[in-house]
């Protein structure tokens, strides 16, 4: 995980740039960054993510988690990726199994990864080829209006590592 050093690094989030008026927001609980950085300091992917216990549909829904004062829930049972990019090609998918595999591990109690991405077919493609399998959400009803609303994003769902410890 980061700190306050990865801020400005932020700012380049090509899916995200604008979904938090403050950018520390992306460093409390339940958020946090993970970024893959060389010895010598080079950041080369980050990832920012949730913990929770339902898969948030919008960015209007994660700004609501970050509104929340102070963080309750216990044992969250999903890491939520909703951004990532890299600086140097295929490094964000070595950090999402490295981050898939490391939560299996320190985080036994999350039982699901869970993306939020935007609709595009590049970023289908990407998760497609790196192992995850879509789920599709049912379109939302608008009652007042009655009419059916399709989402903006769309879920894609990694399989944990089995880790057995002995």
């Amino acid at each position: 995980m980061c700190n306050e050093a990865i801020l400005p690094l932020l700012l380049d989030d090509p899916l995200r740039p604008a979904l938090f008026s403050d950018n520390l927001d992306r460093l409390k609980p339940p958020f946090a960054v993970y970024a893959d950085v060389e010895p010598d300091g080079e950041v080369l992917s980050i990832i920012c993510a949730v913990l929770t216990n339902t898969i948030p549909d919008s960015e209007q829904e994660l700004q609501l988690l970050a509104a929340l004062d102070g963080w309750d829930e216990e044992k969250p049972s999903i890491l939520c990726p909703y951004s990532m990019w890299s600086y140097q090609k295929n490094s964000v998918r070595t950090l999402l199994n490295q981050l898939i595999e490391l939560t299996s591990i320190v985080s036994p109690e999350v039982k699901r990864v869970v993306t939020m991405s935007p609709m595009s077919v590049d970023i289908g493609r990407f998760h497609r080829n790196n192992g995850a399998k879509i789920i599709v959400p049912p379109p939302r009803a608008r009652l007042e209006e009655g009419e059916i609303e399709f989402m903006d994003n769309i879920h894609y769902e990694y399989k944990l590592p089995n880790v057995v410890f002995h």
